[in-house]
């Protein structure tokens, strides 16, 4: 009988498999599930860590908004954070979310207004003065990406604000938020182009390869226009991201100075008297029945429009009554998005392939008789894994109903079995990497769905050079969770991998300024040469923990190399350990130390790290941890402001002696560093009778 999973395990399995979906949406936009799948992982999360608050960690996506920031754009700091709104499909959900808000509420008066959810990405845009001075993307809630110019290339963005209807000119400092969209009209025109562009690819192609020459690469089409969207926005060329022709809906202000507004409507009609592109599609409701009703009235509209929505948003009107219902670290509490059902067809399933993703998981996917399915012809969906494939007995050749769930990724929902000729064959699980032909990790989870056991059998390809997982493997380990290369972004490795200068993370640390200068005709130059070089030698001093999380060991994060580094000091230690020695860390379970074993016994991962030791990256922890500190072993939480300590660095010298961090106070915290502002944190620390020290006292703890 399999080893039931604890409650610590699958809280870690959770969170990197969330962490992971973040990156794919919010920063590479290209998610690989659908908003549905991704909401039910996070529902799940979210209940576990309620049940047990001690295994909340500070990086647990529960405490984050979206992905972090591109290393290629310039960062922007949001005054007061963008937040994500927590979603539902289920009307029993809407209607509980009004009870709670009149509950919370003590029976005041309560109006609504919903909107149409745009797909979209959200942005914040600075006025001052009435002029537009800075854009933004909500990056991970905190901090944004600064994709200015390429919003100022948006038709109906305003770049200057008019009078408004209720102040004779607009507040001197006034951030508006709103949503970036590519309309159906012109995403399907940018494909069309893209069809264009490559039928003169081919026709080069054909001459090239009579020469004997390196062919093009051909244009991949966009998969949808929120995808299409997110990329142009974020694009460093402004003249091509103003080309490809963005839209924009405004619909709210994140803050204003010297303007007090009453209600959400009265906002909108502002922001729309001072030239602002407002939607009309909004209402305000007084009840559920209203608000359904309008869901309604909008649910068969919307194939109309020439944009996609995939929901409504429903959002208190008054902005006292928000003010009082708060929000939580990730969400507002005075909001709710709700999702309509997704659109579904009956096709034919003529073959299973295996895709090997970014991070090395083997994916299969569904090749389909082409359909027309929710505003565009669908060939291709997603079988997620093969334990789903079993549960849902699909076979090769049957006739299968798919949905776009969320309206973006299509997926195989059921076979009709019915429908059955005896040809249909059973889909058998992939044993090697079609890429590379390396072994392939098999994981098989469970977990309760429902009242059912529902099984995942996942696989996974551990090898580092594996040329389907290179470009990305790369670009990661040049990210700042990782080595912090600066200059090391998507771009420039497109640009080596084209010219073959680098096949492992060895080749980064062998280039010269002469290697990146010979690429000038790609606008390399001489500075920013030397800037690359400089940054990348400097990267070689990171440590462990930062090596640790470059090299993409299956299912361990930046928290598990800080772990793995704290615990055994070297990349050699941890190559030569146990099951035994990784499980006795507690935060390790036996499918990570599985998966780190697996790593370190693959002969081609083996090369590969010796390549990049020779390089003299270091490869030993640049601090481990001190078991016999009186704190190692011990919880702590850290609230409020600190007199001279940033929080970061107080989380630091109590990992580096061996406590544990948490971000909310429980039964099991041992202590509670308490700074200026320390606001519920502190009080439900009195309530249990925890020991609450301050700066002075956690300083005098550590050096005991």
């Amino acid at each position: 009988m399999a080893k039931k999973e604890s409650p610590a395990q699958r809280i870690r399995d959770l969170q990197e498999q969330i962490t992971q979906h973040n990156k794919l949406y919010y920063e590479d936009d290209s998610p690989e599930i659908s908003d549905l799948e991704y909401d039910r992982l996070l529902a799940e999360l979210v209940a576990l860590e309620k049940e047990y608050p001690e295994l909340v960690s500070p990086d647990s996506p529960t405490q984050q908004v979206g992905g972090r920031p591109s290393p290629t754009l310039a960062p922007v700091e949001h005054r007061i954070p963008m937040l994500s709104i927590n979603n539902t499909y289920d009307e029993i959900e809407l209607r509980k979310f009004d009870e709670r808000m009149r509950k919370n509420l003590a029976e005041e008066a309560l109006e609504y207004v919903v909107e149409l959810k745009i797909d979209g990405l959200a942005v914040s845009l600075l006025y001052e003065n009435g002029k537009l001075v800075r854009a933004a993307t909500r990056g991970n809630g905190r901090v944004g990406e600064d994709v200015t110019e390429n919003v100022l290339g948006i038709k109906e963005t305003p770049k200057t604000l008019k009078g408004g209807n209720l102040f004779s000119n607009p507040p001197a400092v006034i951030e508006l938020r709103g949503e970036v969209y590519l309309r159906r009209s012109r995403f399907n025109e940018l494909n069309l182009e893209i069809e264009a562009k490559n039928t003169e690819i081919k026709e080069i192609n054909l001459e090239l390869e009579k020469l004997g020459k390196t062919l093009r690469r051909e244009l991949a089409p966009f998969a949808n226009p929120r995808n299409a969207a997110a990329g142009t926005l974020k694009l460093l060329d402004s003249e091509e991201s103003a080309r490809r022709g963005l839209s924009l809906w405004l619909y709210g202000v994140g803050y204003a100075e010297g303007a007090e507004f009453k209600t959400h409507a009265e906002v909108l009609k502002t922001i729309e008297s001072y030239g602002c592109p407002v939607n009309p599609a909004y209402c305000v409701c007084k009840t559920v029945e209203e608000i359904l009703a309008f869901r309604d009235e909008w649910e068969e509209q919307r194939k109309e429009l020439d944009y996609d929505i995939d929901g409504l948003v429903i959002k208190v009107n008054s902005l006292s009554q928000r003010e009082a219902l708060g929000t939580t670290v990730k969400s507002p509490s005075w909001a709710i998005a709700y999702k309509y059902a997704a659109e579904q067809a009956v096709t034919t399933l003529k073959d299973i392939r295996i895709q090997v993703g970014k991070t090395g998981a083997l994916t299969p996917v569904a090749d389909l008789e082409p359909v027309f399915l929710a505003g565009s012809r669908v060939q291709h969906a997603s079988l997620h894994n093969a334990g789903e494939i079993a549960r849902k007995d699909i076979r090769i050749g049957d006739q299968v109903v798919i949905e776009k769930a969320g309206e973006i990724i299509p997926q195989v929902v059921r076979s009709l079995a019915e429908k059955r000729t005896g040809k249909e064959k059973v889909f058998a699980e992939p044993t090697t990497c079609p890429s590379c032909g390396g072994k392939v990790l098999r994981v098989v989870t469970s977990k309760k769905e429902k009242g059912e056991v529902v099984k995942r059998v996942s696989h996974q390809c551990n090898n580092v050079s594996c040329p389907a997982q290179l470009r990305e493997r790369l670009i990661y380990f040049g990210s700042r969770p990782a080595m912090d290369i600066e200059g090391l972004g998507p771009a420039m490795i497109d640009l080596l991998l084209d010219k073959d200068m680098v096949s492992d993370y060895a080749d980064i640390y062998r280039l010269t300024v002469n290697d990146l200068t010979s690429l000038k005709d790609k606008g390399i130059k001489n500075k920013s040469a030397n800037n690359l070089v400089t940054s990348i030698s400097q990267s070689k001093t990171r440590g462990l923990e930062q090596v640790l999380a470059a090299i993409n060991i299956p299912l361990v994060g930046t928290a598990g190399a800080r772990l793995l580094a704290q615990n055994f000091g070297s990349l050699e230690n941890l190559s030569k350990a146990t099951a035994e020695e990784l499980e006795a860390i507690p935060e390790i379970g036996p499918k990570m130390a599985e998966a780190i074993i697996d790593f370190f016994a693959n002969d081609r991962n083996k090369t590969s790290l010796q390549r990049l030791q020779e390089t003299g990256v270091v490869m030993e922890a640049l601090e481990k941890i001190d078991t016999s500190s009186p704190v190692a072993g011990k919880t702590f939480v850290l609230t409020g402001t600190l007199p001279t300590l940033k929080r970061s660095d107080a989380k630091k010298m109590l990992l580096a002696k061996g406590a544990k961090v948490s971000e909310s106070v429980s039964k099991k915290t041992d202590y509670v560093v308490a700074g200026e502002n320390a606001g519920s944190k502190l009080d439900k620390a009195q309530e249990l009778d925890i020991i609450i020290l301050d700066e002075t006292d956690l300083l005098e703890l550590l050096e005991s």
